[in-house]
């Protein structure tokens, strides 16, 4: 599901995603847990909601409306966010939002909240990327999936060229993985997600755990 405010509410499990690629890589590991060619037929539901807005209106003005009017019980709320440079200021973000809205609030991204709305029982999960405790994002944890790859010398030593050149890397996570992707394929323009569907990023890499972890918690409310 795109960003925007008109949204239908067709699984009982929700996930919420700040952006494009983050909404592809969820995809792509969820069709490869379960086997299927598409994660919509799965029974979690990926929401995108615009990254310039806060979750806290989102979630008041747009999500809980729809939950109200659709005649499909949502039973769970899974909410990723990246942790950018500060976990705890990522993790408290969330946790306001949530009781913001009105919804139960988890003690921690390993740990499920459990409380009602609209009358009936409801579970919220949180995953701060990379591994819920650490600063970074999805390309940090996706570059922990591929560290072990011979190819990963060689964009170190890259990026290490480039600085010794004098030149600025800006976003060096996203240079380093994209720089590894455009080494592996011949689509420059390949992204996370895709990688994962290729085989390119592996899907059941220990550097997961914790995004399966999420994944498992989410299930157990279905």
């Amino acid at each position: 599901m795109t960003p925007g405010d008109n949204i239908r509410i067709e699984k009982p499990l929700l996930m919420l995603v700040e952006g494009a690629d983050d909404y592809w890589f969820f995809c792509r590991i969820i069709e490869k847990r379960l086997g299927i060619e598409d994660c919509r037929r799965s029974n979690v539901q990926i929401v995108q909601f615009a990254e310039e807005r806060k979750l806290g209106d989102f979630l008041v003005h747009s999500l809980l409306p729809a939950i109200r009017t659709s005649s499909v019980r949502v039973r769970a709320i899974g909410i990723v966010r990246d942790a950018d440079c500060f976990y705890d200021r990522a993790f408290q973000s969330v946790s306001d939002s949530l009781r913001h809205a009105g919804l139960p609030v988890p003690n921690s991204p390993t740990t499920a909240a459990n409380g009602t709305f609209n009358g009936a029982q409801i579970r919220t999960t949180v995953y701060i990327m990379p591994d819920n405790t650490s600063s970074g994002d999805l390309e940090s944890l996706c570059l922990r999936a591929i560290q072990d790859s011979p190819a990963m010398a060689c964009v170190e030593s890259y990026i290490e060229c480039l600085k010794a050149q004098g030149q600025t890397v800006r976003y060096e996570r996203k240079a380093k993985l994209h720089a590894f992707l455009v080494s592996n394929t011949d689509d420059p323009t390949l992204q996370p997600g895709q990688a994962i569907g290729a085989g390119i990023i592996p899907w059941n890499s220990p550097a997961f755990g914790d995004v399966h972890k999420f994944l498992d918690m989410l299930d157990a409310a279905g």
